[in-house]
């Protein structure tokens, strides 16, 4: 069964040869259009027959990619650099992590909305943040994401709420970022967490403390 990139690209290059032939046409008889136009009847049954689902998926997920793209721009602004910044961001943790940059944009927008102007930039790298959590503790990374969202909105992030949102830091950098957040610097303050996060993370190992660590953090 051949694959979605080999049906449209096979489909592209016949058509073109088609419309290339049908302009060639207008001088010859009804028989060589009729066979043209009979060749353009097989390669619509062939990507009906073999590709439909394929190509239902494409419309599906590019609808997907459009509407998120739409409420990021809502949330960052139009041709801000937040958004320039959270679309790259998007692109390049897509890759390494597996995932769908679709979803990492619909993520940090969630996010973003309650971090504040200066912050939102780093809206992406803390989503990217929350899949390495969600590895660690085996939590959903959109709980993950929403949780560290309300704790930003509440403006409760203290440093035994770090502790629990990120584990695996020293006492020292919750004390830290929590000062942070309460002179009003929350860029610093995460800007910090995610470095230091960032490597404490690689030597965390998936226990059932890190998991019930963070669902008791309410």
């Amino acid at each position: 069964f051949p694959s979605h990139d080999i049906v449209v690209a096979e489909t592209k290059k016949l058509t073109q040869g088609l419309n290339e032939a049908q302009s060639q046409l207008g001088g010859l008889d009804g028989k060589l259009k009729g066979l043209a136009s009979a060749a353009t009847a097989a390669a619509s049954a062939f990507v009906l027959r073999e590709g439909v689902s394929f190509l239902k998926e494409g419309i599906a997920e590019a609808k997907d990619a459009q509407i998120a793209m739409n409420n990021a721009t809502s949330a960052f602004g139009a041709g801000s650099s937040a958004l320039a910044k959270i679309t790259a961001d998007a692109e390049k943790f897509g890759k390494s992590l597996a995932v769908d940059n679709d979803d990492i944009i619909k993520l940090s927008t969630q996010l973003g909305t309650y971090l504040p102007a200066d912050s939102k930039k780093l809206s992406a790298e803390l989503v990217n943040l929350g899949y390495d959590i969600s590895a660690v503790t085996g939590v959903d990374v959109e709980a993950w994401t929403k949780k560290f969202a309300k704790g930003m909105a509440d403006g409760e992030l203290k440093a035994s709420d770090l502790e629990k949102m990120l584990p695996g830091l020293s006492s020292a950098i919750y004390a830290q970022a929590e000062a942070m957040f309460k002179a009003g610097k929350s860029q610093d303050a995460l800007n910090l967490l995610i470095e230091q996060a960032t490597k404490g993370l690689r030597w965390i190992p998936r226990h059932k403390k890190a998991k019930k660590d963070y669902r008791d953090w309410k």
